[in-house]
């Protein structure tokens, strides 16, 4: 039996590789330009076979274009497949390097299939990755290479069968005679020479194998590749039987894998539920009166947050307010919200002293955050003597809108809440006129960036609280957020949001 030739091109190397492959197959060389592509990626792009391709960044946008050789791994990832028509489709996909010296050429190995169907996936490129430390001994890679699939390949013509692999061998055994050609080894054999003679690739086709005592049944996979000097034909034996089993195996994957899906869009359903009613609790212990000149908006970055607010009426003339930012979101940071609410109960007794207030709060929750800390501003106003009075635990400083302008009020900022034991904290006051307004808010406001890595802060805030000032104070706080959605570029925030805006009438 005569050696692989390597005069063989690689175009021709490729069609017989991948072109009966039930899965997609991309070869692409070094400059990220597709040098072949299997049928079956035309099918799942709607393209007619030889149709031209998108270009391989439109096509699998999410591959690193930049350096596509050095990224390819043997992983697995799922990614989307855009078509044409720039449908998505989900698929599994892996890149593998792809080095043949002997032809020349660099480049890598891009196969994906439906993300039911990694079995087929794995099982080639395990194969692959087998062989891939005997890729520079050029005429044995070939050899190699063939040798380790699972169906039978034969490559000869009519006269000489030059190369079959070890699973034609198994398959034949004495057929294989180094003066039998390929139509010898069919009990159809004049069948196959009618399909020979048309010298193009052909898939599935039915035929039988001449075993000594018995004929075989087998799907055969058929493509032209000849030589220099002479017609050759690259025939790829598939044990029908064999093929059946690998279906049913398939098969019995998707179940599985369906069974999983089922089971986690329930239990994402379950979480969805769970989350919506822990929502339902979180805004439940928000303050419900009206305040006559306050207004307050809450809007968590996920269904629940870890910002908080509070407004308390102490008498007739005075109003006590709290805005408060745990570190964090989420499930844990909300938890620690509900408990902050049931402490703020409990110091009532200190809710005329800002300074006091704070501080008796931290020490009642200082062993109860486990490492958790919050920011909080605490302030009293005074509806009579329209003095502020404000205590601050490391939370941003409110600010003052007066005589048409907004400015931050210097507050003593302390320590958070929760930080150390023994922190005490300080009151800040100033006397407010009519027609000014006072802006609370959680830091969400400040460090919202846009695309560009710019903060809220730095490029529209000053902007739009100036110019806004003269709105309602609901809608002011409205106006804030859909200002920030409008900077950020998508509609969920990166971080909970919290405002109270305190108009002096």
């Amino acid at each position: 039996m005569e050696p692989v030739h390597s005069e063989i091109s690689a175009l021709f190397l490729f069609q017989a590789l991948f072109h009966p492959l039930p899965l997609g197959i991309l070869v692409v060389n070094k400059e990220s330009e597709v040098s072949y592509a299997n049928p079956f990626v035309y099918t799942i792009l709607g393209l007619e076979n030889e149709a031209p391709l998108p270009p391989l960044s439109s096509m699998i946008p999410s591959l690193d274009q930049s350096n596509p050789i050095s990224s390819a791994t043997p992983s697995f990832s799922r990614v989307d497949l855009i078509t044409p028509i720039k449908s998505r489709i989900p698929i599994t996909l892996i890149t593998y390097p792809l080095t043949l010296p002997y032809l020349e050429f660099e480049g890598y190995v891009i196969a994906f299939l439906d993300q039911m169907s990694t079995f087929q996936i794995q099982t080639l490129f395990e194969e692959v990755n087998a062989l891939t430390s005997t890729l520079n001994e050029e005429r044995h890679t070939f050899e190699h290479l063939l040798s380790r699939l699972q169906s039978g390949i034969i490559w000869g013509n009519t006269a000489h069968i030059w190369y079959a692999n070890s699973r034609a061998k198994g398959l034949l055994g004495p057929l294989l005679s180094p003066l039998a050609g390929i139509t010898d080894l069919f009990a159809d054999s004049q069948k196959l020479l009618h399909y020979l003679e048309r010298k193009v690739s052909l898939s599935n086709l039915e035929m039988e194998l001449a075993l000594p005592s018995r004929t075989l049944p087998c799907l055969v996979n058929i493509s032209y590749l000849p030589t220099k000097e002479e017609p050759g034909w690259l025939i790829e034996i598939l044990d029908i039987e064999e093929k059946k089993k690998i279906e049913n195996s398939i098969m019995d994957m998707a179940q599985l894998f369906i069974r999983e899906r089922n089971e986690l869009r329930e239990n994402q359903r379950m979480i969805s539920r769970e989350l919506h009613l822990a929502r339902e609790i979180q805004f439940s212990l928000l303050p419900h009166k009206e305040f006559p000149s306050i207004a307050y908006l809450y809007q968590p970055m996920e269904e629940i947050g870890g910002d908080f607010l509070d407004l308390f009426e102490l008498d007739n003339h005075h109003t006590g307010i709290f805005i408060s930012d745990v570190c964090g979101h989420g499930i844990a940071a909300s938890l620690l919200t509900v408990m902050l609410k049931q402490k703020l109960g409990e110091l009532r007794a200190f809710a005329f002293h800002p300074d006091h207030f704070l501080t008796a709060l931290n020490k009642a929750l200082f062993h109860q955050l486990r490492g958790y800390f919050l920011t909080a501003i605490y302030a009293v106003y005074d509806h009579q003597s329209h003095l502020l009075s404000i205590a601050n635990a490391g939370h941003p400083h409110p600010f003052l809108y007066t005589r048409r302008h907004f400015a931050t009020i210097a507050t003593t900022r302390s320590q958070p809440i929760g930080a150390f034991l023994s922190t005490a904290y300080e009151v800040s006051s100033l006397t407010v006129r009519p027609g000014d307004r006072i802006l609370f808010y959680t830091d969400g406001l400040l460090e919202t960036e846009n695309p560009n890595g710019e903060s809220f802060e730095e490029r529209r805030l000053v902007d739009y609280l100036e110019h806004n000032a003269s709105k309602p104070a609901y809608d002011f706080l409205q106006g804030i957020l859909d200002e920030l959605r409008d900077f950020h570029g998508e509609r969920n925030l990166e971080d909970d949001i919290a405002l109270i805006c305190l108009d002096i009438p």
